[in-house]
């Protein structure tokens, strides 16, 4: 919250007031009243809710209702005798609120034939726009010229307002309008009194207003009322927002997207929205906290801050929510309030609370009921008490109420006032702070104990003022006894006792103001910080004659050296070892999962490198042997771009039927992955090349060939047995013969001459 002031100060030095929700209830006597009305609406350019101008005669002056330009809520001029009512300044009404739920304007009953005066004249003439709700015009015997209104150019149609003209016929004696009014619509007598059309005049491209029938008139679309120009500036008023002299739709924002944080940040002109103006302080105008929030005060200022865990129980009172039309407390309502603690909205304790009210067929509340408030530490609204049960003697009820806010008033000036009452002692103990509005405190005949000065103290605003009348005399309280008690100081008290002081002369202990405090002797030990006792802990070791302790125990070391509340902070403590040991067992475990895939990939690396240094050898013997395009060699050749493992090299198959055969072509094998096993020149083998046990056994098969001899043989026998089927792809042979005859001149016959098969 910023503090809801209502006298809130704008960038255009427009005044706001709060305004009213009377009705037609007479506020004291008629002289009171108008005192009322004079104070709320003096100097007030806005009017926040209600414009409410009731039981106003002919010998009161109403000049001060000239300065208001805009109503939030309805304007009610009822009950009315004075000649005119001049609100020729006021260009809107909102109506935020509406009078019988429809109505944004309501002219009613403005007429006593009795004495044969009423109100004559309703010179509105700067009246153009009433965004929501109708108009009810009704019993104005004097009352001329409204029938003469085009009201489908101030009320917005689009809406359906409903528009209840039940006057019959105007006065005989009332003039004409003006030749010069526009379809001869005033609200008086000449030129000057002219309705001001901003509607049914404009152009067809106009979206809203205008100020006059060409294109070029036409008002920005954010405008209200009226207009001088084009511009959003030249707005007679603002149908949303109004921002030092600009009409908007929404205010600044609080916060914006910084590209180069990628963050929200603040906005430095970023504005907090109030009905239809802006406030610049960084507090939000609200009148209640949100769900899940508490109102609280920090630095002056009152914000709302997040609960932590439950929130404060927070209760609609009169005026609020589903209590709004509702005048009092009674027997349909007094449960709802049940342990609130703060009330947002008013009470009020009339004699309908406990007589009954047979127009809504509601019973009289057992005053036993009225316990419900005890709960209760703050009012936002307004406190009234008009009756109060004899057996009550005090306002104890409401003995723990603090804080009475204001924010709404009753009568739009009193946010407390107790009448009439047979109390002999108000009884507020608690009361800190009447935060705005007036108190008025009267006719209770029995009352003591109350002062204007204790009330001045409370006061938040020097505008503030209290008003005691009627109550029991210093000399009839003082012949009864009924002073403060010895232990308050000279700044009064709430009522007889130590509990009721405004201050206590020497020392508080639980709100009753005593003599000393247990300090020494006496059960319980105590200390005293700012006049007030404090019980000692219960594990301070009690001592005669000296002091047992001297603050709370987690702000002093105990005998065990501590230095704060917690274990932690006493001498010679030990924290547990389990949750190093657990994190020593878990760390140990991760290093070792780590050691394990290390040992994992050199060996795999390991195994990988000696697969290569195999093919590699492999292939430095075939290329040793040159080979023909589709020559048998060729096909056990795998493709040198393809992977392969070991399993997937095999010995050459039984060549058996594959030797002198007739076919030219070369018959298809098989196994597409045979590497011909015939060894290079030494010449080709690098002198330093190791080789592992694997690739050793496997070439020394080799080492008993000898250079292939020509295609005359003699041999007669093949040197492979026969093979079973070079078509077995799972078919394999010893590479090496078990018997392997070499030629006379050291070549192999056959198929073992690379001659022989076209090479």
């Amino acid at each position: 919250y910023s503090s809801l002031s209502l006298s809130l100060s704008l960038s255009l030095s427009l005044s706001v007031c709060q305004g009213s929700n009377n009705k037609l209830s007479l506020l004291g006597t008629v002289e009171d009243h108008y005192q009322v009305l004079q104070k709320m609406y003096s100097n007030c350019t806005v009017v926040m809710e209600n414009l409410e101008i009731t039981y106003v005669t002919e010998q009161y002056d109403l000049s001060f209702l000239r300065t208001i330009q805009e109503v939030g809520g309805f304007v009610l001029i009822a009950l009315n005798s004075a000649p005119s009512i001049p609100l020729e300044n006021l260009r809107i009404i909102r109506g935020h609120s509406l009078y019988e739920e429809k109505y944004a304007l309501a002219v009613l009953a403005n007429s006593n034939d009795t004495i044969g005066k009423g109100v004559k004249q309703l010179p509105l003439t700067s009246l153009t726009e009433i965004l929501k709700g109708g108009i009810k015009v009704s019993k104005n015997s004097y009352l001329c010229f409204v029938e003469s209104i085009q009201w489908p150019d101030i009320l917005n149609m689009k809406s359906r307002p409903a528009i209840n003209m039940s006057q019959q016929v105007p006065p005989k004696n009332c003039k004409k309008c003006d030749s010069s009014c526009f379809n001869g619509s005033c609200w008086g007598p000449g030129p000057q009194n002219c309705q001001r059309m901003t509607r049914v005049i404009c152009a067809e491209q106009c979206s809203g207003r205008c100020k006059g029938p060409k294109p070029m008139d036409c008002c920005n679309e954010h405008c209200a009322a009226g207009c001088t120009g084009p511009r959003p500036t030249d707005c007679l008023a603002c149908k949303d927002f109004q921002d030092e002299g600009t009409c908007k739709d929404a205010c600044p924002r609080l916060m914006l997207y910084d590209p180069n944080t990628h963050q929200l940040a603040p906005n430095p002109d970023g504005k907090y929205s109030f009905d239809n103006y802006v406030e610049t302080d960084h507090g939000a105008c609200v009148r209640t906290c949100s769900s899940g929030s508490y109102e609280v005060e920090e630095g002056g200022e009152r914000k709302c801050k997040k609960c932590d865990g439950l929130c404060p129980k927070v209760c609609n009172g009169l005026g609020v929510g589903p209590l709004t039309n509702v005048l009092s407390i009674n027997t349909s309502n007094i449960d709802s309030f049940e342990n609130c603690t703060t009330i947002n909205g008013g009470i009020a304790i009339l004699s309908t609370t406990f007589n009954g009210d047979p127009h809504t067929k509601t019973l009289g509340m057992n005053p036993a009921k009225l316990n419900v408030f005890r709960t209760v530490k703050e009012i936002t609204g307004y406190l009234v008490i008009q009756q109060w049960p004899k057996s009550i003697p005090s306002l104890s009820p409401f003995e723990n109420l603090e804080v009475i806010r204001g924010r709404i008033k009753t009568q739009g000036a009193f946010s407390f006032a107790v009448t009439h009452t047979p109390i002999t002692h108000l009884g507020l103990h608690s009361m800190k702070e009447i935060s705005d509005g007036d108190v008025v405190i009267s006719q209770n005949q029995q009352l003591c104990f109350s002062k204007p000065e204790h009330w001045r103290r409370l006061f938040k605003s020097t505008q503030q003022s209290i008003k005691m009348a009627g109550n029991a005399n210093s000399e009839t309280c003082g012949a009864q006894n009924s002073t403060c008690d010895e232990m308050c100081t000279d700044e009064g008290c709430w009522g007889p006792g130590a509990t009721m002081c405004f201050s206590c002369r020497y020392y508080s202990r639980f709100k009753q103001c005593v003599p000393s405090c247990n300090l020494l002797a006496g059960e319980p030990r105590e200390y005293e910080i700012n006049k007030t006792c404090m019980e000692c802990d219960p594990e301070c070791l009690q001592k005669n004659e000296m002091l047992t302790c001297t603050g709370p125990v987690s702000f002093r070391p105990s005998s065990d050296q501590c230095t704060g509340p917690d274990l932690r902070d006493c001498k010679g403590f030990k924290s547990s070892s389990l949750p190093m040991i657990a994190a020593g067992v878990v760390g140990g475990l991760l290093a070792f999962v780590i050691l394990a895939l290390g040992v994992a990939v050199l060996l795999r690396r390991r195994h990988i490198k000696r697969k290569r240094t195999l093919r590699r050898l492999l292939q430095e013997r075939e290329n040793a042997l040159p080979a023909r395009e589709n020559s048998m060699v060729l096909r056990y050749i795998p493709d040198p771009t393809e992977s392969f493992q070991d399993e997937d090299f095999q010995p050459a198959p039984g060549w058996k039927e594959y030797i002198n055969q007739s076919d030219p072509q070369t018959p298809e094998m098989i196994n597409p992955v045979y590497q011909h096993p015939a060894a290079p020149p030494r010449a080709a083998l690098q002198p330093n090349t190791a080789l592992d046990e694997t690739e050793e056994d496997y070439l020394n098969c080799f080492k008993s060939l000898e250079p292939p001899e020509y295609l005359n043989t003699s041999h007669t026998q093949l040197l492979f047995s026969p093979a079973n089927s070079l078509d077995n792809p799972d078919y394999q042979q010893d590479f090496c013969p078990p018997e392997l005859k070499t030629h006379v001149n050291g070549l192999l016959p056959a198929t073992q001459n690379p001659e022989y098969m076209g090479l």
